[in-house]
């Protein structure tokens, strides 16, 4: 339909009557009217046409009449017949005059209309008009003539019959809309107060009072079904009216009763329903709770009301937290915990329904917030606990081994051998011991950290099997071991935690047999381009386990019975721990025994792969720092007999050395004498090793780059890293075996060997692999140095920017982006630092990832840091030579 006449619709039904009565009545009148005009216009037409025609076939039949009656009494000269025969003709309609006329031409007689009146009289004729009908009078005999007769039919006679017929017709036409009208009334109007009774009905069907019954219905059988259905309605919906409201009631109710806080939202984010608790547990007033009340608005309020601790009631921090809640909510799924200025904690479970609407469901978890708070303190304490212990145990255990071992070199007679040798093997198993205890706490408190560098297999390998080679022939045993991987690549893995595992088993494996053999397999299970899955099989003829005890082998402080401990010793936890460790290199650890026959235990686990690199022609030619070259050391403890063991052992090597019991006669000595190395321990009274080192980082340079080994009783996981990550070069733990001390002392002094580190002639050892890939041209290396400095300052402030926001996939992405580079200059250990990092973003392990972008970032400042330094000695060497 065009919009012009649906507009024009729109005003016409906008000037009607709205009530069914009055439009019924008009439109229903409207029409009979219609009817009827057109009716009456139908009846004029045919007046106007059928009219003229009968008018004059009356005149002719008039004028035939009185011809015929007038014959005698003309013949006669009786006028007063002839009279009556024209009064009698001349009620005809349309009649204007008769006139008889004798043979001779004479006017007899006239009859004429005067108004409405007919006269008849013997005046003269006059001029006779048109409508003139001649008729001749026959004489009596029939053959003559008497006279004629002459019939003048009026002018518009025929008008004047249609004018009366149209007025005597609108007569009829009022009376016939008024007896319509009349029946209208009486039927439309119990029609009308019967639809205004229902509709008066119908709109109080939902109240809570029930409307009165239907009461005098048009007696219409429409009207009467409308009614009885409009009532049968009525009672079913004030029945289901009143079964919703008592399960509202119902539901309300359960809501109500619900612990937790509840809300429903519409899918515009409105509130629908809540619970007294929701209300509770989200800080607003009352009204703020009101049904069609946006989330948005309701958490405006809570925050403008501080509702929330850390939030803030204003500003730029409170505006991103309420941003991030309403992203959160979008998102279909969240879950956020809230902590509110009552004191009391909320966690926040929202959920989508499938009409797009949201569940708030807001828990109390004020009481499991504080548990956790507690557990984690009594973490912290525990943690604290074990660290005081390790370091109250071990300090003693250092002395009481390191003066054995001065005692063992000292030309002993062999009883007295004998005796101090069981103990010092006494107190090597006390630290076994507490070494189990220590390592079993940090698995069980999630503290294993997995590292991934290259090393060589024999290699790692080779001290440990030595030393397990010498335990087993010790006792009379055969020890073998078959290595059926290739020597050409490196593997890429842990190599500590690898070496542990090794040294549990054949440990195991070594104490559990007295005769036979002891045995190592490393064979290869599954081989592709960058990986291996490698099977170590230790297998020996020993005690075997019993059936019923293999079941709980790997638990904790599990032996094979109540005997083995007291017989063979140890903790029962090696096991244990070997098998938390085959899981975190991503392996598993199982076993075959028979009682009698021996055990054989096999770790399977995969490892990366990467080509060994050639050794270059400048490493190849480079002098190695001579082992027992005098040395002027420092050494800082505060136990007196550990730095004795200390200083003697150092003796024994042709080193001369300076002693210090706290750290500022240390950092006096340091500033004093110039040493070549300081051993520093940790935990000194006043001021601990890592002040001192940092106060020692502040002296000029020639001071400030004296290398520091942590010579510490800190043997807890993490030690080693945050030791190394304050700017230790090294890290001993005691009790320390004579060996270990020595090879990190090689090891940190071939790094700050004279003449690289503390001179300009050349850049750090560190970073000679950097001048290797450089063909040795120090000079570019000191243009790349200074880009360097900036860049690893840039790397770390944008890894440290990434880990304030737990941004994953950034640092991730930093990460990659700093690998390749990071390798020439990173510490031995550091390698793999950018590596591990992306992994742990990868994998979503936010901890880890935490952790390992903390000593990434730690290491690209240190490692800036000592090309700062360089580059400025280098400068300053250069204007001295200008």
């Amino acid at each position: 339909m065009p919009l012009a006449l649906r507009a024009d619709q729109g005003r016409l039904s906008g000037l009607l009557p709205r009530g069914f009565y009055a439009r019924n009545a008009l439109f229903l009148s409207a029409l009979l009217l219609v009817v009827l005009v057109g009716a009456f216009g139908v009846f004029s037409a045919v007046l106007e046409s059928e009219l003229p025609p009968v008018l004059a076939r009356d005149a002719g039949a008039v004028a035939d009449l009185v011809s015929g009656s007038v014959a005698g009494p003309l013949q006669k000269r009786d006028i007063d017949a002839i009279d009556a025969v024209l009064r009698t003709a001349g009620r005809a309609s349309g009649i204007e005059q008769i006139l008889v006329v004798s043979e001779d031409g004479a006017l007899m007689r006239r009859l004429h209309r005067s108004g409405d009146a007919l006269r008849v009289d013997a005046g003269p004729a006059g001029e006779i008009g048109a409508g003139v009908l001649v008729r001749p009078i026959a004489a009596e005999d029939g053959v003559a003539r008497a006279g004629t007769v002459r019939v003048v039919t009026a002018t518009g006679a025929h008008g004047t019959l249609i004018a009366r017929a149209v007025r005597d017709g609108l007569i009829g036409l009022l009376v016939m809309l008024g007896v319509a009208l009349l029946l209208l009334e009486l039927q439309l109007r119990p029609m009308s107060r019967t639809l205004d009774r229902l509709t008066r009905f119908a709109g109080r069907i939902d109240d809570e009072q029930p409307p009165p019954p239907i009461e005098d219905v048009c007696p219409v059988r429409e009207f009467e079904l409308l009614g009885a259905t409009l009532g049968h309605a009525a009672g079913r919906m004030r029945e289901q009216s009143a079964q919703l409201r008592a399960a509202g009631q119902r539901l309300q109710a359960a809501i109500d009763a619900l612990e937790d806080g509840f809300a429903l939202y519409d899918s515009d984010d409105r509130l629908v329903l809540c619970n007294a608790r929701y209300r509770e547990l989200l800080p607003a007033p009352e009204e703020a709770f009101a049904p069609g009340v946006s989330f948005e608005s309701i958490l405006r309020e809570g925050v403008r009301r501080d509702a929330y601790i850390d939030v803030g009631g204003s500003g730029a921090p409170a505006q991103a937290w309420i941003e991030t809640r309403l992203a959160q909510r979008k998102t279909g799924s969240s879950t956020e915990e809230v902590h509110l200025s009552n004191g009391r904690w909320a966690r926040i479970h929202d959920r989508r329904t499938v009409e797009g609407g949201v569940v708030s469901i807001r828990t109390d978890i004020t009481e499991l917030k504080q548990a956790h708070l507690r557990a984690d303190a009594a973490s912290r304490a525990k943690s604290e606990f074990l660290a005081n212990m390790s370091h109250e145990i071990r300090t003693p255990l250092a002395g009481i081994i390191g003066m054995t071992d001065l005692v063992l070199d000292g030309g002993l007679n062999r009883e007295l051998q004998e005796y101090v040798s069981l103990s010092r093997n006494s107190a090597v198993h006390l630290m076994d011991i507490v070494n189990d205890i220590l390592d079993f706490s940090k698995i069980e408190a999630g503290g294993i950290e997995v590292e991934s560098v290259p090393f060589d297999l024999e290699q790692t390998l080779g001290d440990t099997l030595s030393v397990q080679r010498l335990r087993a022939e010790a006792k009379g045993l055969e020890f073998r071991v078959v290595n059926e991987l290739s020597a050409a690549q490196d593997l890429v893995g842990d190599p500590g935690r690898l070496r542990q595992i090794l040294v549990n088993l054949l440990g195991n494996a070594i104490k559990f047999t007295d005769s036979g053999r002891v045995e190592l397999c490393i064979s290869v299970v599954e081989r592709a381009a960058e990986t291996v899955r490698l099977r170590f099989l230790v297998r020996d003829t020993g005690v075997g386990i019993p059936l019923e005890k293999q079941a709980h082998l790997f638990q904790p402080f599990m032996q094979g019975d109540a005997s083995t401990e007291r017989l063979y010793g140890g903790s029962g936890l090696g096991l244990a721990i070997s098998a938390r460790l085959a899981e975190a290199l991503g392996g598993s650890l199982w076993f075959n025994s028979s009682p009698g026959t021996g055990s054989e235990f096999i770790l399977q686990t995969g490892f990366g792969l990467r080509e060994r690199e050639a050794p270059s022609a400048s490493s190849a030619t480079t002098e190695p720092v001579p082992r027992q070259r005098n040395l002027r050391v420092v050494v800082v403890d505060d136990n007196a007999i550990n730095r004795l063991t200390v200083v003697r052992l150092l003796a024994k090597r042709g080193h001369e050395s300076m002693e210090a019991e706290n750290a500022p006669d240390g950092l006096r000595l340091i500033r004093d004498e110039a040493p070549d190395l300081v051993l520093l321990d940790l935990q000194l009274p006043g001021m601990s090793g890592f002040e001192a080192l940092e106060r020692l980082r502040a002296m000029p340079a020639a001071l400030a780059h004296i290398p520091v080994i942590a010579l510490t009783a800190h043997a807890l996981m993490g030690d080693r890293e945050r030791c190394i990550s304050a700017g230790m070069d090294g890290y001993v733990s005691k009790p320390f075996h004579i060996d270990a001390l020595f090879a990190e002392i090689d090891r940190v002094l071939a790094q700050h060997r004279p003449g690289a580190a503390d001179t300009a002639d050349g850049p750090p050892a560190r970073f000679a692999r950097a001048l290797e890939g450089l063909d040795g041209d120090v000079e570019l290396f000191t243009e790349i140095a200074a880009k360097a400095v900036e860049e690893f300052h840039r790397f770390a402030g944008r890894i440290d920017e990434l880990a304030r926001e737990r941004e994953l996939a950034g640092l991730a992405a930093e990460a990659h982006k700093i690998k390749s580079n990071w390798a020439l200059y990173a510490l031995q250990g550091e390698e793999s630092l950018p590596q591990n990092l992306m992994l742990a973003a990868r994998q979503a392990e936010m901890d880890k990832a935490m952790e390992t972008a903390s000593k990434l970032s730690a290491a690209l400042r240190v490692a800036a840091e000592e090309l700062r330094d360089w580059l400025a000695r280098t400068s300053q060497v250069d204007r001295e030579r200008r």
